[in-house]
């Protein structure tokens, strides 16, 4: 839609459906600017429509939707520097100023008042300090606002400000520090000249503590999590859960028993598994869960569902017609479409294009090559070649994340004489139970030697037997800090949003892409155990693939059909 405005005589924010192309026409037509400056934020308005590729009508204009579409958008992303992205996003921060009544700009103009100056000079010389209490502090000024006023409803207002009315990335974060910075500079104030403020809660919590629930549900909880495997000598007909599987079991039953409280039920009447597992009460838990993911089918909803279910089934022995019942539950709430999330599809997609392909692939050499030309090994150094070396085990052996942590040197990967290194992963610690092994190609080998003579000694323990040493000696990294230099990396250099159990769904594109029947190579390079799996995971690469080479082969007829002609003249 097309929405005509003059910032000259804004007094509203516009409305919902502005989009991006209707921001850029207002700044070409906005006369209270020089010719120049409107090309300008025209032109980034331009950019950033290409950056996230879409049509600029279908991008929307209000901050605190279209701040989620621009935070991921890292400058390698949008194919420029870090200087040039930001003066883009800093020209479209200007046209929005333009358009939204009361817009925080990037830089505020005016001084902070004396008593906000007072206040500053006592973070020095905390640059971070400075700047998010310095912009706090010329927030509050403009508005008329000294600190004695500041209270908790001050800050709502502000984060209202940020949250609506700027492009400041992650707001609540912003938030966050700024009330630590004014809560440390009131250290030794005296008592009326400002009050300290209250920190967000946080996440909402969606289960209740454990010991909200009586003690005989909760022993009755830790023997069943004992017959799914934990206990060895357990009475069970069933073949033991990993214990990753048992902890997804048991914080999917937390959630469960949440949602039950949240639609009315007590606690203290939960006294049993019988008592809480019913198909009434997992009826009422289910839609609370529903309601919460916007009433979306995800496999997470249909987990919970599955929890029920099993526990129906195999510890409480309901009723075969309740136990179907459940069943047909579960069944409803899982996704109904085959093959990858679609989010997973969009992100990989991004690889369609092959100069971002080609990016992903080099990126171990990328990173390592600038280590090695920035000087001297140093900690941050040690830790950007650790994420050269975790990418690499990735591209070329498929192995989820767990599985790279926890690499033992010696034990999980075996150092060779003349240089090779094997990965040897038992059946037990894989999540289809089939053994892993693999010989990495010698590139990948010299690359991972270099790290554990160069790298490695700076980043922890150096007798710690894992690949990646933890912060705490005698540990692994967690999987959760690989995952963050594995995403940040490949957006930050290779420009794809990215995480790393991506790196399995590459695999089998690279290798479908190239010959659709290859289902067999891929079920076992990816250690699935039936070929079905497969399948259904990656028909579509298949289907591409399969298309593609019936073009190719339609094609070479039709040449040959105009090279006989020729010939026959």
């Amino acid at each position: 839609m097309n929405h005509m405005l003059d910032p000259r005589t804004l007094s509203m924010p516009p409305p919902s459906d502005f989009s991006l192309a209707d921001l850029r026409t207002v700044a070409l037509q906005d006369e209270a600017l020089p010719e120049r400056r409107r090309a300008l934020m025209a032109s980034a308005i331009n950019t950033v429509g290409r950056a996230l590729r879409r049509p600029l009508e279908t991008i929307p204009a209000a901050p605190v939707r279209l701040r989620p579409l621009l935070d991921p958008v890292t400058p390698a992303m949008a194919r420029l520097t870090a200087g040039s992205w930001s003066n883009v996003r800093s020209l479209l921060a200007a046209a929005l100023a333009r358009v939204t009544p009361g817009f925080l700009p990037q830089r505020f103009d005016l001084a902070p008042s004396p008593a906000w100056q007072a206040l500053l000079d006592r973070v020095r010389p905390d640059r971070d300090a400075l700047f998010l209490l310095g912009r706090f502090g010329r927030w509050a000024t403009q508005l008329g606002i000294e600190p004695e006023a500041v209270d908790d409803a001050v800050l709502e207002r502000y984060r209202e400000d940020l949250v609506h009315r700027s492009l400041t990335s992650e707001p609540a974060k912003i938030l966050r520090k700024t009330i630590h910075v004014w809560n440390g500079a009131l250290t030794g104030s005296e008592e009326g000249e400002a009050a300290p403020l209250t920190l967000p809660t946080g996440k909402v919590r969606h289960s209740l503590a454990w010991d909200a629930y009586p003690p005989s549900l909760l022993e009755e909880i830790e023997r069943w999590l004992d017959r799914l495997g934990r206990d060895p000598f357990a009475d069970r007909d069933f073949r033991a859960l990993r214990p990753a599987s048992i902890r997804s079991r048991h914080k999917y039953l937390a959630l469960y028993l949440g949602a039950l409280v949240a639609a009315g039920q007590d606690p203290a009447a939960m006294t049993s598994l019988a008592a809480a597992v019913t198909v009434e009460n997992a009826r009422a838990a289910l839609r609370i869960i529903y309601a919460r993911q916007g009433e979306r089918r995800t496999q997470h909803i249909a987990g919970i569902a599955g929890v029920a279910l099993m526990i129906a089934r195999h510890w409480l022995a309901m009723p075969h017609q309740d136990c179907e019942v459940l069943r047909r539950l579960a069944r409803n709430l899982r996704p109904d479409h085959e093959g990858l999330a679609p989010r997973n599809e969009a992100r990989l997609a991004q690889i369609n294009e092959p100069r971002r392909l080609d990016m992903v692939l080099a990126l171990p050499n990328t990173l390592a090559g600038r280590v090695r030309r920035a000087g001297p090994p140093t900690v941050t150094l040690a830790q950007t070649f650790q994420t050269a070396v975790t990418i690499e085990l990735f591209l070329m052996t498929g192995l989820r994340i767990a599985n790279v942590a926890e690499l033992e040197i010696g034990s999980t990967l075996v150092l060779r004489e003349r240089g090779g290194i094997d990965i040897l992963i038992p059946r037990e610690s894989v999540k289809n139970r089939t053994t892993f092994t693999a010989d990495l190609p010698p590139v990948s080998a010299r690359l991972l030697r270099e790290y554990l003579k160069v790298y490695r000694p700076l980043l922890g323990d150096a007798a710690s037997p894992w690949l990646f040493p933890g912060a705490r000696p005698g540990t692994h990294k967690s999987t959760s800090a690989l995952r963050d230099q594995v995403t940040k990396a490949m957006a930050g250099v290779a420009g794809v949003a990215w995480h790393p159990h991506l790196f399995r769904h590459l695999l089998a594109h690279l290798e479908l892409s190239e010959n659709p029947g290859a289902d067999a190579l891929v079920t076992r390079a990816l250690g699935h155990k039936r070929a079905d799996t497969t399948r259904a995971h990656y028909s579509g690469f298949q289907t591409k693939a399969a298309i593609r080479q019936h073009d190719e082969l339609v094609l070479r007829r039709r040449a040959a059909m105009q090279a006989g002609r020729k010939g026959r003249r």
